[in-house]
């Protein structure tokens, strides 16, 4: 058991690579490099959607901004023209409470005066 701790652990050697001749090395370069070009102008063309796309959206919300600040402001001027009509609505009521009042004591003093009236028909 002491000869196992004092051997080093026995190394595979690597097997020998076949070697490729320079055409074939070429040829593979020439074809990782397509290979590559071709990616790249996969992602370039995406690149580009993605930025047109990225702009349009900016558009987008850029008109959607303007229309909500429109809206709100819109909100606001109806907000304003509400509150006149109600405090409109409060003064012809109060008109309308009062004219009620004078309508009722004229037919109240009317029918006191008719009852006082002797009529001979």
């Amino acid at each position: 058991m002491e000869d196992f701790f004092l051997k080093p652990p026995s190394e595979k050697t690597p097997e020998p690579k076949t070697q490729m001749s320079l055409e074939d090395k070429i040829q593979k370069l020439i074809k990782m490099c397509t290979t590559y070009k071709e990616k790249y102008d996969a992602l370039k063309i995406d690149f580009e959607k993605t930025l047109t796309s990225n702009i349009e959206l900016e558009d987008e919300k850029t008109q959607i901004i303007s229309e909500k600040h429109f809206l709100e402001q819109r909100v606001i001027q109806l907000d304003a023209e509400l509150q006149e009509k109600m405090s409109e609505i409060e003064k012809l009521n109060a008109s309308n409470n009062e004219l009620d009042n004078i309508t009722k004591t004229a037919a109240l003093r009317i029918d006191k005066l008719l009852s006082e009236c002797e009529f001979d028909i």
